[in-house]
């Protein structure tokens, strides 16, 4: 789609001037008497932990200096809070439950999309939370999803062939073979001779 080159020729600095410039022109044009959105914060809970937390069977308290600690409910960023916590926050926002296996999630596009968005974006960046790159710890929100099999080689935009890489390991992917095993979802990053692309 000749939309969608175009989006990829554009900058990371560009697309956040871009984005700079649409924040400034809808702050501008917002009445005076609208409501402010709610802050999005995401929490790691399994549904199991997240119901017995809503009937206050239990709170664990959470130390996170300690490594042997259970870690029932986290931050998107990592950071271990108590079920109750989670519970109190999901109970002054919105509660979206992610499952990763649904028919009702439309998780495969095939050749029919290049880029990832929408539902599929948001699994990816919650599935890995962060870069996938050897030792990157960088927050998935602040990566691309990226496919493992490049899109030139016939790559498919499906949730196993995408994965979040910062703009570091995105450019020098090629530098790597990567692969991701289907039962666990670990991506592993092996080095190849491989030249660098022309530029």
């Amino acid at each position: 789609c000749i939309r969608d080159r175009a989006r990829l020729a554009r900058t990371p600095e560009q697309r956040r001037a871009d984005a700079l410039v649409q924040m400034a022109e809808r702050s501008a044009s917002t009445p005076p008497d609208a409501k402010p959105p709610k802050p999005l914060v995401v929490v790691h809970i399994d549904w199991d932990t997240f119901t017995r937390a809503l009937d206050d069977e239990f709170d664990i308290p959470v130390d996170p200096l300690d490594p042997t600690a259970p870690v029932l409910s986290e931050l998107a960023d990592g950071t271990p809070i108590s079920p109750t916590l989670a519970i109190k926050l999901a109970l002054r926002g919105h509660v979206r439950r992610l499952v990763l296996d649904t028919p009702k999630v439309k998780l495969e596009y095939g050749r029919k999309a290049r880029l990832a968005t929408g539902v599929l974006r948001e699994l990816i960046q919650v599935r890995d939370r962060h870069c996938t790159g050897p030792g990157c710890d960088t927050p998935a929100t602040h990566c691309e999803v990226d496919h493992i099999t490049e899109w030139q080689d016939d790559g498919q935009t499906n949730a196993i062939d995408l994965d979040c890489k910062c703009h570091w390991h995105h450019r020098w992917k090629h530098r790597f073979h990567i692969t991701r095993d289907p039962a666990t979802g670990h991506t592993t990053w092996h080095r190849t001779t491989r030249p660098p692309p022309v530029t």
